[in-house]
């Protein structure tokens, strides 16, 4: 009786480490992407990939990151006020399944290192729009990407 109660909780183990196995399938598109604020002076950017199932997961592939901040063109043959975008920093990262936050109820998600803005070609205008894309590219698989775009007035941008 033992053993078979011994075998059962062994069972019920291994079934329960498989419910949480991350999936290191190669991904289709980027769900989500996010910034977080850190400090005054720096940012993170955060992402989540998913498989043509929809499912998360957690792949070795190269990433991009730009950001960029609007302003406003009013020079327009009409006169009106014409919001373009302007590049201010870009970084190539490669990502290993190891990378990803897997302990939350977001992941598998990448998290970038803090990324100070002292680092970036140009400097963020406190008063401006920003957003950030990410591309990722895998070996034998088409490049695909992701935009988060957040508005100062919708929510707080880092810069």
């Amino acid at each position: 009786m033992k053993t078979l109660f011994s075998l059962l909780l062994v069972c019920l183990g291994f079934a329960m480490l498989g419910c949480n196995a991350v999936n290191h399938g190669p991904a289709k598109y980027v769900k989500d992407v996010w910034l977080e604020k850190e400090g005054s002076d720096a940012v993170k950017v955060s992402s989540v990939l998913a498989d043509e199932a929809e499912k998360r997961t957690a792949c070795k592939g190269m990433a991009t990151f730009t950001f960029y901040e609007s302003y406003i063109d009013m020079y327009q043959r009409n006169y009106a006020d014409v919001v373009r975008w302007r590049l201010i920093h870009s970084m190539r990262l490669v990502i290993d399944p190891s990378d990803y936050q897997t302990k939350s109820d977001k992941g598998p998600y990448y998290e970038s290192k803090r990324i100070g803005f002292a680092s970036f070609a140009t400097q963020p205008s406190s008063r401006s729009d920003g957003k950030a894309v990410v591309e990722f590219d895998q070996e034998n698989c088409p490049r695909f990407k992701g935009v988060m775009s957040a508005y100062s007035d919708e929510a707080e941008m880092p810069w």
